[in-house]
């Protein structure tokens, strides 16, 4: 019989080029066991919104501390591996660490509108809906 295995590849991107794709199946192809089927794919997107009320520390830039926040949020999400649940204590934590000092906390923090992790599945990847769009903070 043949057996067949699955590579899902993200690049970030959650849309890897066909050329990577293609690269990745020629790499795999040559080292696979005979009678090994291998398919390779992208991953599954799950569109997910962040959104929360973030009140900052006495003294503190309001703005600043989410232009400080926003792209760290972003670049935590995209580089999170296939199969990787987004869990809102994540969000926290990394909210917390772009801007150390300058929360004194972070209130209704939802994704996807709800308080649950987002599970993209084990071929899944989760990305914000239109980048910086998909994040509301205020």
């Amino acid at each position: 019989g043949t057996a067949q295995v699955t590579v899902t590849v993200d690049d970030g991107s959650g849309t890897p080029s066909s050329g990577l794709l293609s690269s990745i199946l020629v790499a795999v192809n040559a080292v696979r066991a005979a009678g090994i089927e291998v398919i390779v794919q992208g991953p599954t997107v799950t569109d997910t919104t962040i959104a929360f009320t973030l009140n900052v520390t006495t003294g503190t830039n309001k703005p600043a501390t989410i232009a400080l926040i926003a792209p760290v949020l972003l670049a935590y999400v995209d580089a999170l591996p296939v199969g990787t649940v987004l869990a809102v204590s994540n969000v926290i934590a990394q909210s917390y660490a772009a801007a150390p000092g300058a929360i004194a906390s972070l209130e209704n923090v939802l994704l996807n509108g709800g308080s649950t992790d987002v599970n993209p599945g084990a071929t899944g990847v989760v990305k914000v809906t239109g980048g910086a769009a998909g994040m509301t903070i205020s």
